[in-house]
């Protein structure tokens, strides 16, 4: 797997544990946190990316959102009624490798 599809990955599993709406991040007591803190258990879009604490990967995956007409990552995911179409288009950025 890439390191690319890797973190994807990984901010994939952070919007299903615990995904937000109106804040980056929030704690186990629903109270808002920033995103890096080991506290913070659910994530916005922007949170997630930016929890990989990883500031090459985020540029790679904001511009692959960027590519598919997401330029608001905080627009884009407090649009969105469920955490599925985040998923959707997450899936969709992933490097397809050949084997």
């Amino acid at each position: 797997m890439s390191e690319f599809n890797a973190a994807v990955d990984r901010v994939i599993l952070k919007l299903r544990n615990g995904w937000v709406r109106g804040t980056f991040a929030l704690d186990e007591n629903n109270e808002s946190i920033t995103c890096v803190s080991p506290k913070a258990c659910k994530f916005c879009l922007s949170g997630a990316i930016i929890s990989l604490r990883d500031a090459v990967m985020e540029r790679k995956i904001r511009d692959a959102l960027s590519a598919k007409g997401i330029n608001s990552l905080p627009f884009y995911n407090d649009s969105q009624e469920t955490v599925e179409p985040i998923i959707q288009v997450l899936e969709s950025i992933k490097v397809k490798l050949c084997t």
